[in-house]
């Protein structure tokens, strides 16, 4: 009942157990997803949550028009915005304390991906456009690296990838690894 009214939403079912002693996650589905619910509670479970959530700030009214042309169809959904709001009443220093750090990974990951010969799009966000062979997210993948392949992005193609910034070593190894792929270092 309860997160029926945080969500405004009537249709919620859960994959869960009613044993008041249960710890760990508690899946729950929402509106039309309601339908898997079956299947969810069948078998072995494992689970990675997730919550997309953004927001922009800008004062150029063409470019904020120019988004408005190309945002994606659907909106921050609800529990992503009750969550933004959660996580920054608890952690109000967050972004002052995160964004330096995330600059100086960005531009050590930008530098090492150019100093590897690629391409890489002048970027202010959490992950690197960048461009290389066509077959490099492949070869990424045999090596157990997972890179966005954008060939289907309109105006890029093959070759064209997004690295999203991950911790220093997780970086660090993505480094290595292109490295040895790209130069056989």
């Amino acid at each position: 009942a309860k997160l029926r009214g945080i969500l405004r939403e009537r249709r919620i079912g859960h994959a869960g157990t009613l044993d008041p002693m249960a710890t760990g996650v508690l899946p729950v589905f929402v509106g039309r997803a309601t339908r898997a619910v079956e299947f969810a509670a069948e078998g072995e479970k494992e689970y990675l949550a997730g919550l997309r959530l953004g927001y922009c700030l800008c004062g150029d009214r063409a470019l904020l028009e120019q988004m408005a042309r190309i945002l994606q169809p659907w909106p921050v959904s609800i529990p992503a915005q009750i969550a933004g709001e959660c996580a920054l009443q608890s952690f109000p220093r967050w972004p002052f304390t995160c964004f330096p750090e995330i600059e100086r990974e960005r531009d050590r990951l930008q530098a090492a991906l150019e100093e590897l010969g690629l391409w890489v799009c002048p970027s202010e966000s959490c992950f690197l456009l960048f461009c290389g062979p066509e077959d490099l997210g492949k070869r990424l993948r045999e090596n157990g690296i997972l890179v966005r392949d954008c060939a289907n992005y309109a105006g890029l193609g093959p070759g064209w990838y997004r690295a999203g910034l991950r911790t220093p070593e997780e970086n660090g190894r993505l480094i290595a690894v292109l490295s040895t792929l790209l130069r056989g270092e």
